[in-house]
């Protein structure tokens, strides 16, 4: 009884950091789109968006072929095994950051205009914007929840002290100055926090080659078939609806979607947990992901609780009165949002699993048959149908994924078991090599 209190108690603890590190995190994203908004207009705000857009891109790439795919195979292992890993990691991050700079200048230099100009923009923060979610995933894996959430307050801090450089110049560059001082400031801090430095090129490319690339290629595939299918039904729901109309229902999703703060806060503590939990046995790592999706669900419903209630003059409120006949959307995204809370914690466990393909082509049927019926359901019934059918093909994406989970593939091989006297996740030795 003792243990499963203290068990409970530490999941408690490390899901709550999680929300603490999201929030952080949240905020210097929003805060980057208030303060472009309000010194530069929305002409600015535009540069800005593309920028922080080409951002979101390499950061996804990054996190499908090292951060998860790291956190998935190592998390189980022994402290040793996980600083060696964490080495390499952060030498992929390095090398991977560097990559995308050449690559995102060049492409600022060859194109015109504000495309060129976005690109500029962000190229010199993203070694440092890179390796700073590479620290918090890492921390996460090391059990040291508290430490992430400060890593991305840094970030947040640095921001709020270089706000006079965009005060004073009121520029684009200004702007993007102060949001990539602040991502350099947590990736200098992640360097403090772990003690841990690059290993030699050839030995982390090795590693990854041969134990990240294997199951990463599908993992980094399955995520660029989920982002592009999201962008591609808003250019379905502009041909047929119009723009005006995707504008209030983005409003409505932008203001009433929770799992963008919920999904990233149980996901980063929630993959080290469910791999150390499998190197235990499959049923435990499944159980705990059923916990994660119920955490997720619950945190969803007070969520809308609160605005079903009377939250929805949020709407009107923030965005002007003629945003105010979108409310009707709002139990829509509110039923889409629970349903897609159902499939939180699933996708850890197939990644823990390796189970690239499932991911991947799941994802694909599932985004080919959700355009489907959100373009007929716009069709029919305008935009209140899209916005229901938007919902229904959530329920239909986390059904697929609980049906992923039914089974154990034991042809993938299992995580190395941890060392010590207790294997059991939620106990086993925390790693020595970062500091406390």
């Amino acid at each position: 009884m003792l243990r499963a209190r203290r068990i409970l108690t530490g999941r408690r603890r490390t899901v709550f950091w999680g929300f603490v590190d999201q929030g952080f995190s949240s905020v210097t994203n929003f805060g980057l789109s208030v303060l472009a908004g309000r010194l530069l207009g929305p002409s600015g705000l535009g540069v800005v968006f593309l920028s922080f857009s080409i951002y979101l891109i390499v950061l996804l790439l990054q996190r499908s072929l090292v951060s998860e795919t790291l956190l998935a195979i190592t998390s189980a292992l022994d402290p040793q095994r996980r600083a060696r890993t964490a080495s390499l990691g952060l030498t992929l991050s390095l090398l991977g950051g560097g990559g995308a700079t050449i690559a995102v200048l060049a492409f600022g230099l060859l194109l015109p205009g504000t495309d060129g100009a976005a690109f500029l923009l962000v190229a010199p923060w993203l070694v440092g914007a890179l390796l700073q979610d590479y620290w918090r995933n890492l921390l996460f894996r090391e059990r040291r929840p508290s430490a992430a959430a400060a890593n991305d307050g840094a970030w947040l801090l640095v921001m709020v002290l270089a706000l006079p450089v965009a005060w004073v110049f009121k520029s684009e560059w200004a702007v993007m100055t102060v949001w990539g001082l602040g991502a350099c400031g947590g990736a200098v801090l992640g360097f403090v926090q772990t003690r841990t430095a690059p290993s030699p090129v050839r030995d982390a490319w090795r590693w990854w080659r041969k134990e990240a690339w294997p199951f990463g290629r599908w993992n980094a595939a399955a995520s660029v078939v989920l982002n592009v299918g999201s962008n591609a039904a808003a250019f379905l729901l502009v041909g047929i609806l119009g723009a005006r109309d995707l504008g209030g229902y983005r409003a409505v999703v932008s203001l009433f979607a929770p799992l963008s703060l919920i999904g990233p806060a149980i996901s980063l503590p929630g993959l080290p947990a469910v791999a150390r939990a499998y190197a235990v046995s499959f049923h435990r790592a499944r159980a705990l992901a059923t916990q994660l999706s119920g955490i997720a669900v619950a945190a969803s419903l007070m969520f809308f609780t609160v605005l079903l209630l009377g939250g929805w003059r949020l709407l009107p409120l923030l965005f002007g009165a003629s945003f105010e006949p979108y409310r009707d959307l709002v139990p829509a995204v509110a039923v889409s949002q629970v349903f897609s809370a159902v499939g939180v914690g699933y996708p850890l466990l197939l990644k823990v699993q390796q189970r690239g393909p499932f991911l991947l082509f799941s994802r694909l049927a599932v985004t080919i048959a959700g355009l489907g019926i959100v373009a007929a359901s716009a069709v029919e019934y305008g935009l209140i149908g899209a916005a229901w059918g938007t919902a229904v093909v959530a329920l239909i994406s986390s059904l697929t994924l609980v049906l992923g989970v039914l089974r154990d593939p034991r042809s993938i091989p299992s995580p190395a078991p941890i060392q010590g006297a207790d294997a059991t996740p939620e106990t086993a030795t925390d790693s020595t090599f970062l500091a406390p």
